[in-house]
């Protein structure tokens, strides 16, 4: 059965918003809430999640188009299967036997031995400097929230994160005992290592590689 996408509601007294990216493309699976596209308007920018599993069927917007809220921009096909590339037909036993490698060379080179560094010692001198490093990048929440973690001098992050559909901004982070510290408003919070069902989010339900600010605010890998 085919099932129509349309535009969500994207905030208070906003009535349209762009295809900014498609994230799953005509043939291919989509699983039950997984984000299929991303709408940006001139407040938030919103992942469009998919109210069922199936197969993506077709695009009714492009990339750069202005959608309406309450527009179709695609159609998914509920209970189909993806398709899949065609299989390579096997070797003739004739061409097997025309295309059999020749003889390896056996003839023994003498290759320098490198010297790997002591154990311990750092190999990345930006990831010896900021104690999470491996977190640099983009990190999704609900409703298009986001945290972009940008490393930036020794022991130091630019964190720009989107915490709700009002609050948009850029923060200073530093390295501290359990995450990254940072000031929003008045408050002081940190960043830290979490799963999806720590957040308390459905949305993040049953996801590993997550980081929690608090109860009902997070953000995982895609």
């Amino acid at each position: 059965m085919a099932t129509e996408i349309k535009v969500p509601v994207l905030g208070e007294s906003v009535t349209e918003g762009t295809i900014a990216e498609w994230f799953k493309q005509p043939g291919e699976a989509v699983a039950a809430d997984e984000p299929i596209c991303s709408l940006e308007t001139d407040k938030v920018a919103v992942d469009v999640p998919s109210p069922l599993a199936g197969v993506m069927s077709e695009h009714r917007a492009a990339v750069g188009d202005n959608v309406e809220v309450g527009a179709v921009i695609a159609v998914i096909e509920e209970g189909a299967t993806a398709s899949a590339p065609a299989a390579t037909p096997a070797p003739t036993a004739t061409a097997a036997k025309a295309e059999a490698p020749a003889p390896a060379d056996t003839t023994t080179t003498e290759m320098p031995v490198e010297t790997a560094p002591p154990e311990g010692a750092a190999t990345d001198p930006a990831a010896a400097a900021h104690r999470y490093a491996a977190w640099a990048g983009k990190w999704t929440g609900v409703e298009g929230m986001y945290v972009t973690i940008t490393a930036a001098e020794p022991g130091k992050y630019k964190l720009e994160m989107q915490s709700d559909l009002d609050t948009k901004g850029t923060y200073d982070g530093s390295d501290g005992e359990g995450g990254i510290t940072f000031t929003r408003d008045t408050e002081t919070l940190t960043l830290a290592a979490s799963t999806g069902d720590a957040t308390g989010l459905k949305y993040l339900a049953g996801k590993k590689d997550c980081l929690k600010v608090k109860d009902g605010e997070g953000y995982c890998r895609d």
